[in-house]
């Protein structure tokens, strides 16, 4: 007994340290020892989350099937089984292991958020709205407030509870009970959702899409192995940094050289490279470097790190606040700083881009995009948009603006409400480029605007006839006032 109580204190330090299978293992070897429910329950909510399904049953069988556990006990492991197979049920029993177990309020609030998804009632909209309140993230607890404000139930007494609440709060919050703009667009599910229950988002784990092989492709085209649409780049340095840049954000020049030489030397290993061929393609690179390197190199965490990339998501107002852009006299500012997007990229547009997203309140946040790293989901977690797309912008003033957004896929509407926040903010439309798109099949094709900024918003606001003419002019398919 007296190790199978040491085993238990082990296990505790492991779940302080988020060693989820380290836990699992103390506490299973605990109960071995010393057949206790406490021990096997907590091995069972460790193996959950750690992502082991089946031990986790299997933990949970075993307090059913224990002769000493008590009915609470019991009740306790009969919700375990259902939170492994159930999907409503797996969701809200890992919520409530996180409000036990951990402060990450934010993971909560969107286990409670996938739970409301499943079975939409009002409690578990008002215990999402409290996990991302408590997390700090204000954008999000706002729109679960306003969803509450949307819903009855059949206890028409706790409905006016969470009524009062939800607007006590959005005061506290400082956001209007109308949303300031409140034709949002939903994040693409498939870069989100997961197959089994999960406090993370599917980007957070895996990129949709693989950095790396769109960087060995380019050393390839490097090597001269692949012509682009039939043209060679062999040895075209500038054509491999364009490249790299157009995925992973502006870059030192140095950080490219290094990103050129361990790709080509990891290349050289991984596709068995001959002695001839390699001399070759080094030859190549230090060609075109002065002094000349050694290559190939033994080495390359740059190509590691770019093989394990995963998306950022900004869960908090904290971590949002040096990505908002400000207006100060009418020019963008970030940071207090004058916004400036020279120094960005966009992977659709290259250098000299920002994307960015407007929250439903009208706050607007930017910042380079980096394929497999930071997108247009980044910024807000994957919370719904009001806007999104890509914007240019030199020394504080606006000089072109879209609604490209591959992960949102935004509307007409979306550009005329961002549109309508700048011009509020005093910024000047007058002679602002407009690239609007549209999603035919596929990919999210944009197409420049017959006129600018101001124009844009006239003839969307005024003359609907004349939009919709100018939208077939320019090739865009579907109604720019539909859904």
């Amino acid at each position: 007994k007296k190790r199978a109580d040491d085993l238990f204190k082990e296990g505790n330090l492991e779940l302080k340290t988020k060693k989820f299978a380290e836990a699992a293992k103390k506490f299973s070897e605990a109960a071995s020892l010393h057949k206790m429910a406490k021990y096997l329950l907590l091995e069972a909510c460790s193996w959950s989350a750690a992502k082991d399904k089946k031990s986790s049953y299997l933990a949970y069988a075993d307090v059913l099937f224990l002769a000493e556990a008590n009915e609470q006990e019991k009740e306790a492991a009969a919700a375990g089984v259902w939170a492994v197979f159930d999907s409503r049920e797996g969701k809200l029993a890992g919520a409530k292991q996180l409000g036990e177990t951990s402060s990450e309020q934010f993971s909560k609030g969107k286990l409670y958020g996938d739970a409301f998804d499943d079975y939409p009632v009002i409690k578990y909209a008002a215990a999402a709205a409290t996990a991302f309140q408590e997390a700090g993230d204000s954008t999000r607890a706002a729109q679960w407030y306003r969803k509450i404000l949307t819903m009855q139930s059949d206890d028409a007494g706790e409905d006016v509870r969470l009524h009062n609440l939800a607007r006590a709060e959005l005061l506290k919050l400082r956001r209007p009970v109308p949303v300031t703009y409140g034709v949002v667009r939903s994040v693409d599910r498939r870069y989100v959702e997961t197959d089994d229950v999960s406090e993370f988002y599917k980007e957070e784990k895996k990129p949709d899409h693989n950095v790396w092989e769109d960087i060995a492709r380019s050393v390839a085209v490097f090597a001269g192995d692949v012509k682009p649409e039939g043209t060679s780049f062999r040895g075209d340095v500038a054509f491999f940094n364009n490249q790299a840049i157009k995925r992973l954000g502006p870059k030192e020049k140095a950080d490219l050289d290094s990103l050129l030489l361990q790709s080509i030397s990891f290349e050289a290993k991984e596709k068995k490279w001959d002695q001839n061929k390699i001399s070759d393609v080094c030859s190549l690179y230090v060609t075109a470097k002065k002094p000349s390197p050694q290559c190939p190199v033994l080495q390359w965490p740059v190509v590691e790190e770019i093989k394990n990339l995963k998306v950022t998501y900004l869960k908090n107002d904290a971590e949002r606040k040096s990505y908002l852009i400000s207006s100060v006299g009418g020019k963008l500012s970030q940071n207090t700083k004058t916004f400036d997007t020279t120094n960005m990229s966009t992977a659709f547009k290259g250098l000299g881009w920002a994307i960015y997203v407007m929250s439903p309140d009208g706050e607007i946040f930017a910042n380079s995009h980096r394929v497999s790293s930071f997108h247009h989901s980044s910024f807000l977690a994957a919370a719904d948009v009001a806007g999104a797309g890509e914007m240019k912008v030199e020394q504080g003033v606006l000089k072109a603006i879209s609604n490209k957004s591959g992960h949102y896929k935004p509307g007409a509407v979306q550009l005329v409400q961002t549109l309508q926040e700048l011009k509020k903010r005093g910024v000047s439309l007058v002679g602002v480029e407009v690239h609007v798109g549209a999603v035919p099949v596929g990919k999210f094709h944009t197409a420049p605007w017959k006129g600018d900024a101001v124009e844009f918003l006239r003839t969307y606001e005024t003359d609907k006839e004349s939009f919709r003419r100018i939208w077939n002019e320019i090739g865009l398919p579907g109604d720019p006032f539909g859904a």
